[in-house]
């Protein structure tokens, strides 16, 4: 036990573990900062961005978002010299501009299926995507739409693709339930050959995953991985060497590239599922048990899992989620931390998204809504957020001590002019049996507008040999923490 009115360690770095007699720290829209100096002698908690709505220009949109491509085409497509997002809502394709905000839902690739997921990719002059059915190659600047079959305008082009990629001026797509990918002319995605394709043979599992990363092509099987690269030979590709390795991918949406390398949900061949960065050649798990056995316990789907990966605070972020939940990498740290959205927990609402202008947008992935990232948001459009930390034990290996005060360094005085949050509420709670459950919530405010030198504290808490602090807020200020202090005594 800390002594009497020590700074203690309240906040960690870990998260919640097998049993919580362990560890039970938890932390919910929050993620850990460590300063360079570390001028409070410890860790902070600073709060995720919060999410702003883009207004549809043509009323209500119809249908949720399939699909997204990875960046942002320009004046160069002919888009009204804007730069703009391309997705799909159906079988509509969609335009999202940054300035004037619009969102506009328009037909210029009907698709022949009107679910599912839609992947994209893009050369110099088109845009390609592939759902499950087919292929459709669209020149926004025409704008003209093609129709991508092996039995009519692409012989070559394998039909019912599930994946598709750039690399080295050609389209790359998969063979599903074959081991076979496919590539297109050299800038010319209209263009396939059947002869035009090769397989991956490291292992029997078929190809699910064709991607372009750091100059390379990654073949994504069920339990394996081959490396590609651009060749000059007789065939556009040749593998490397015998690189392999023996991850493969369990859901095709959480692969994204991070300046370190790629991160992806993976599987082995024992059953493994785990969050895996490739470095190069070698596949690093960066999941903790704790959060694999999270996974294992509360999701359902996890092939269905989709990924972000965006920049916010001098932090690089990987964010999974699933229908349940969602988990939050942090690459600048590399500690974990849970995303939500709303009062009842669950996963965060954002699923695809792209760089836009200087901005970054997100989508709803339940309804048509679309997103600007903003650091300085506090609510999901018109979600709130609810943060929460629950803290490391505090205890004693023998006998029972008092609590007579606990202080936490928040940022104080970030009140709003009016309405929720005008006075904003932190609300504590304490478990003295590792967490099973909590007492009595204790309110406390973080001081109004311009009140900067609020102190927040608890008195008179009790005994125990083993304390848990869960702090939660869910006004739409800011939740800034920098440490806490115990005052104990026998």
């Amino acid at each position: 036990m800390a002594q009497d009115g020590a700074i203690v360690p309240l906040f960690g770095t870990a998260k919640q573990g097998y049993s919580p007699v362990v560890s039970a720290q938890r932390r919910v829209n929050l993620y850990v900062d460590t300063p360079a100096d570390a001028e409070k002698g410890q860790i902070a908690l600073l709060p995720r961005p919060g999410l702003r709505r883009l207004v549809s220009s043509q009323g209500v949109i119809v249908g949720t978002f399939r699909g997204m491509l990875d960046g942002d085409i320009s004046g160069d497509f002919g888009i009204l010299g804007d730069r703009a997002a391309v997705g799909v809502i159906g079988d509509r394709g969609t335009l999202i501009f940054p300035a004037p905000e619009r969102v506009e839902q328009t037909y210029f690739y009907p698709l022949r299926t009107i679910d599912g997921r839609v992947r994209f990719t893009r050369n110099n002059d088109e845009i390609v995507l592939v759902d499950g059915t087919t292929g459709y190659v669209f020149n926004p600047g025409t704008p003209d739409y093609y129709i991508l079959d092996e039995e009519g305008t692409a012989t070559g082009f394998p039909n019912g693709a599930t994946s598709i990629t750039y690399l080295a001026g050609r389209i790359v797509a998969n063979k599903p339930g074959t081991g076979r990918f496919y590539w297109s002319a050299l800038e010319d995605a209209l263009t396939w050959s059947s002869l035009d394709y090769a397989t991956a043979e490291s292992a029997p599992d078929d190809l699910l995953a064709v991607w372009a990363s750091h100059g390379e092509l990654l073949l994504f099987g069920a339990y394996t991985t081959e490396f590609w690269a651009p060749s000059t030979g007789s065939a556009a590709f040749a593998r490397v060497g015998g690189a392999g390795a023996g991850w493969g991918v369990k859901a095709v949406d959480s692969i994204k590239n991070v300046n370190e390398g790629t991160i992806f949900l993976g599987q082995n061949f024992l059953g493994e599922v785990k969050v895996v960065m490739m470095r190069g050649y070698t596949p690093q798990p960066i999941s903790t048990p704790a959060i694999e056995t999270s996974i294992q316990n509360d999701v359902a789907d996890t092939a269905g899992a989709t990924a972000l990966a965006f920049q916010a605070n001098g932090h690089s972020f990987y964010v999974l989620s699933f229908n349940e939940k969602s988990y939050c990498y942090d690459l600048t740290t590399g500690l974990w931390s849970e995303f939500s959205s709303g009062t009842e927990g669950g996963r965060w609402v954002a699923q695809y998204g792209t760089t836009l202008g200087n901005g970054f947008i997100v989508t709803d992935y339940s309804v048509n809504k679309v997103y600007w990232l903003d650091t300085d948001a506090y609510a999901d459009g018109d979600e709130t957020i609810v943060r929460e930390v629950i803290t490391r034990h505090v205890f004693s290996d023998y006998d029972r001590s008092s609590v007579y005060k606990l202080g936490v360094d928040f940022e104080t005085g970030v009140g709003l002019v009016s309405g929720q949050g005008s006075d904003p509420q932190v609300m504590l709670q304490v478990s003295r049996d590792n967490g099973r459950t909590w007492g009595n919530e204790l309110w406390r405010s973080l001081g109004e507008i311009g009140d900067y030198a609020k102190r927040v504290w608890w008195t008179r808490l009790g005994r125990s040999r083993d304390w848990l602090f869960r702090l939660r807020m869910s006004d739409p200020v800011r939740m800034v923490i920098a440490g806490g202090s115990l005052k104990v005594g026998p």
